[in-house]
């Protein structure tokens, strides 16, 4: 049995060195195409992990940006509620401190009169 492994050992490096003969150039060529292949696959996988992280970067951006634009929309709705109703108690303070015109020609009316008996 060893003979016969030796034997198919050596075909087998016939078989390798008529093989480098024939497509060695075509084989360098391929694995060199390989190679530059792999180096660009790499570079685009890098690439695309970088815009990735860019992506992740501006939809946090905009997530953090949506949330503050939420905080001040409740911050302006909540300053006009204080604002309205700030405003609706000085128009009910106004209201209920009116004196009417016919409480204004009264006063003068009475007013009139004593500075009328008065000068008698």
């Amino acid at each position: 049995m060893d003979d016969d492994s030796k034997q198919v050992n050596g075909q087998s490096e016939k078989l390798d060195a008529i093989r480098d003969i024939i497509f060695g150039e075509e084989l360098k060529l391929f694995q060199n195409h390989l190679n530059q292949l792999k180096k660009k696959l790499d570079a685009l996988s890098k690439r695309v992990d970088a815009v990735n992280e860019n992506v992740e970067k501006i939809e946090k951006s905009i997530s953090d940006d949506r949330d503050s634009s939420v905080k001040v929309n409740k911050e302006t709705q909540a300053t006009i509620d204080r604002l309205k109703k700030e405003l609706d108690d000085q128009l009910k303070t106004i209201t209920d401190t009116k004196v009417s015109k016919s409480e204004i020609g009264q006063v003068f009316i009475e007013w009139g009169m004593k500075v009328k008996q008065e000068t008698k």
